[in-house]
């Protein structure tokens, strides 16, 4: 597991909620049968900004929970992959949101190494989602969880994030029932269960 907090350390004492977030397919584009690999594959998706805005207008960290098995298979650098993330995290900046944390998983079933192929982090797993709650001190039961696939859904489940607080979104576009959703838990989430 690769972590980098990038914000304000979050204070201890009561465990606060989060929104987690996925990356591909929700903060940028997908990479059809592929990875973002250098910058020029990054296409920053606006659709979730209003919803990581409200997230941080409520005082929820936004923690970014990322397969990237790209890593162990070769394909980028954990430096290359660092790069991406810092242009990812300055397009959101541009837009006026802060991430408070990402979480990347490197590994794969496919890696070089075949030390590398499993592991505890790699959604639909959880141990992205525990790390960040017990390193940055969150309440999983009141979080809130963005995703694009069933392995989101899964990896929030497991990890106790409530199944009424977990998004399946296209970050290219969030029609607006599902927004009023979104805002709606997000609002939850801070005042109680």
């Amino acid at each position: 597991m690769l972590a980098r907090v990038f914000r304000r350390p979050i204070r201890r004492g009561a465990p606060i909620p989060a929104l987690f977030v996925d990356r591909d397919g929700v903060l940028n584009g997908r990479v059809v049968d592929g990875y973002v690999l250098g910058l020029e594959d990054l296409v920053v998706l606006d659709g979730v900004i209003p919803l990581l805005s409200e997230a941080a207008s409520l005082g929820l960290p936004v923690v970014i929970i990322s397969n990237q098995g790209c890593v162990s298979r070769g394909l980028l650098t954990e430096a290359g992959l660092d790069e991406v993330n810092q242009r990812l995290l300055r397009g959101l900046a541009d837009a006026g949101v802060t991430v408070d944390a990402i979480y990347t998983c490197p590994h794969h079933p496919a890696a070089v190494d075949p030390g590398n192929r499993s592991c505890g982090c790699r959604k639909p797993l959880p141990g992205l989602v525990l790390a960040a709650a017990r390193q940055l001190d969150l309440d999983l039961a009141r979080s809130v969880f963005l995703g694009d696939q069933d392995s989101d859904r899964r990896a929030a489940e497991a990890a106790g994030i409530p199944a009424d607080r977990f998004f399946l979104v296209d970050g290219a576009m969030v029609p607006e029932g599902v927004a009023a959703e979104v805002t709606d838990a997000l609002r939850r989430a801070v005042s109680g269960p």
